[in-house]
């Protein structure tokens, strides 16, 4: 079954290569942030311009991390390469300059005129626009995220983005209604000190007043980012904790992060971010009784009408838990942690039932194990297959 992946896989990468000839030419962008349920992405050019790119749900395992491919024919970008085996076609893109949060619709008082008033909130303040035709989907996005573009601080002439490719249009004027920039509140991290080795950083501070509660926002990138950005929400590679200490895990050694940290009081309000840059180093040398490597493999074992099964290696001895993810047309659909039974057990397979909506779908089963020991093996692998019913 194993060979029968690899084919699957091999025959994916080459259709990955003939789409790719018929484009002009690719660019590698950046990925700046993205939403896996609207499918919008935002990307930074080497220019330094950013671009909304709004796709196919086919792509879905983006990472700030790591580049995306961006296909052009012509002037337009037609195409979004992920990677050899995840491609998908581009419905939209324009300049990205930030995000708006659509408050409030405002109905037309007749059914002879379209509806063209809303109100937005952006950096703190609401505004009332009178917007175009192109964005008569605005009712469907009340309290939801949206995006614009404006070459000046005024909203007035700006270009809005619906998400999930729902239109755009131009924002013919913009009045200010109430707020204002929001102040910050004072940080509750204090007197921050890490320790960087064995790839992870572990982070510890002065803990707040005891009657104070927090939650303590730790974000990560292998790249400089401006917090002011992004919403809290939309942070990269974003960890919570309710303690003052907190270790960063599966880091690369001799890798530079940038890494923000903030904290959240139990009424929304959010701290100023604090950047550290830290290079994770190995401090200690690593002796295995056993020289030979340790295969770890996932293996489609069954597949039936109403369950696909899959299987790993036993490493109940080592291991604690198992992250497992299962992708189904690009979209996650399974998000789950398996731990070990009263008797210390656990388990190596899992059956997959067969919705009516998977038919004929991609499926990708990742897995990540949890070690019992702080330093000890971890395993990781994924299979991807597509349905055969």
């Amino acid at each position: 079954m194993k060979k029968i992946n690899l084919f699957l896989i091999a025959i994916l990468f080459s259709l990955a290569l003939a789409t790719l000839s018929f484009a002009d030419f690719t660019e590698k962008a950046r990925v700046i942030k993205f939403d896996t349920e609207t499918h919008d992405l935002i990307v930074e050019r080497n220019s330094g311009e950013q671009l909304l790119i709004q796709h196919n749900r086919l792509c879905s395992s983006m990472d700030t991390e790591f580049p995306v491919d961006l296909i052009w024919s012509g002037e337009e970008i037609t195409q979004l390469k992920v990677a050899a085996n995840e491609i998908c076609k581009v419905y939209n893109t324009g300049t990205y300059s930030d995000d708006i949060v659509i408050t409030k619709r405002i109905k037309s008082p007749t059914f002879l005129i379209a509806d063209h008033l809303a109100e937005i909130e952006w950096d703190g303040i609401t505004y009332k626009i009178d917007y175009e035709s192109g964005c008569k989907n605005l009712k469907y996005f009340v309290g939801d995220i949206a995006y614009i573009y404006t070459e000046t601080n005024s909203l007035t002439g700006a270009t809005l983005y619906l998400p999930s490719n729902r239109g755009q249009c131009t924002i013919n004027s913009a009045t200010y209604l109430s707020g204002e920039a929001e102040s910050p509140i004072d940080t509750p991290i204090t007197n921050v000190h890490y320790k960087a080795e064995n790839n992870e950083v572990y982070f510890y501070w002065d803990a707040p007043e005891e009657e104070d509660k927090w939650i303590f926002l730790i974000s990560r990138s292998k790249y400089q980012i401006d917090p002011d950005d992004y919403h809290w929400r939309q942070m990269p590679n974003l960890e919570y904790t309710a303690e003052n200490t907190h270790t960063v895990e599966t880091l690369a050694n001799d890798q530079k992060y940038y890494f923000y940290l903030s904290a959240r009081d139990y009424d929304g309000n959010v701290a100023p971010w604090t950047e550290f840059e830290i290079t994770p180093v190995q401090t200690r040398l690593a002796f295995h009784n056993n020289p030979d490597f340790d295969l770890f493999e996932i293996e489609l074992v069954e597949s039936t009408k109403d369950y696909y099964k899959v299987s790993w290696p036993d490493k109940s001895d080592n291991s604690r838990a198992y992250l497992v993810q299962l992708y189904v047309n690009g979209k996650r659909t399974l998000f789950d942690i398996l731990k070990t039974d009263d008797d210390g057990n656990l388990a190596n397979e899992m059956l997959i039932p067969i919705e009516a909506e998977y038919e004929g779908g991609e499926f990708r089963f990742i897995l990540r194990s949890y070690s019992k020991e702080r330093y000890g093996t971890k395993y990781s692998d994924s299979i991807f297959w597509e349905s055969s019913y």
